[in-house]
């Protein structure tokens, strides 16, 4: 999953987001217009492991509510977090199962480094010889992770099994030419036999009796026996 939890009049997260150059298809969720659900909430929490690694203590409202002086506690950042949006240290990258928090140097530069470390990892893999198109498409346009893009890789190096099997057949199976049907059994199957009525007299006034069977002979013999 690709996504950035930012506010959108915020200079510093406009800033950082284009810093990281980051592939179009990272989901961009502005926390004021739209605010941040439980369930949304509770996936940082499990990445980052406490809410008050996500909990902004540069926000006004932590001061004029006084919340310095205060003991808080992990469901207090959860409901301050939830309650408004300021309270959330912004931006909040989640950049394949990992999560970067707030906008100092460091964690920028963490994040840029995650993503070319996985691009890396994918175009200088094994699986990567002799297939780079591929490796370059999963590197760049999308969010696999180093692993199923070895998997995807060593997936397209192998033959189709049906491709395979059809092959081989093709080469096994005989092919039938001119050379090798029986001129006699050609020239049998392809007589008619006389059309008898019901006196028994052949109908076919203009075919002679047995010229079609000669005619086979001579056919197959190769020798005119007329």
């Amino acid at each position: 999953m690709k996504k950035i939890y930012h506010l959108k009049s915020c200079s510093t997260c406009v800033k950082i987001i284009k810093t990281l150059e980051l592939p179009s298809d990272v989901i961009l969720q502005d926390i004021k217009s739209e605010a941040i659900t439980p369930e949304q909430l509770e996936e940082l929490h499990k990445l980052s492991g406490s809410y008050e690694a996500l909990f902004s203590k540069r926000a006004q409202r932590y001061k004029t509510l006084g919340l310095k002086d205060k003991n808080l506690t992990e469901k207090d950042f959860k409901n301050y977090i939830l309650e408004h949006y300021t309270f959330l240290s912004r931006p909040v990258l989640i950049y394949n199962d990992q999560i970067f928090i707030g906008n100092s140097a460091k964690t920028v530069e963490a994040a840029k480094k995650a993503e070319k470390e996985r691009c890396s990892a994918i175009l200088g893999c094994e699986e990567a010889k002799g297939n780079s198109s591929l490796a370059n498409h999963l590197a760049f346009n999308t969010e696999m992770s180093v692993e199923d893009a070895k998997q995807t890789l060593s997936a397209a190096a192998q033959p189709a099994v049906g491709a395979t099997t059809q092959g081989a057949a093709a080469e096994v199976a005989p092919t039938q030419t001119a050379a090798t049907v029986n001129p006699f059994e050609q020239a049998m199957g392809s007589t008619q036999n006389p059309n008898v009525g019901a006196d028994g007299e052949n109908a076919d006034a203009q075919q002679k009796p047995g010229s079609s069977l000669l005619a086979s002979y001579r056919l197959a013999a190769g020798r005119d026996l007329t």
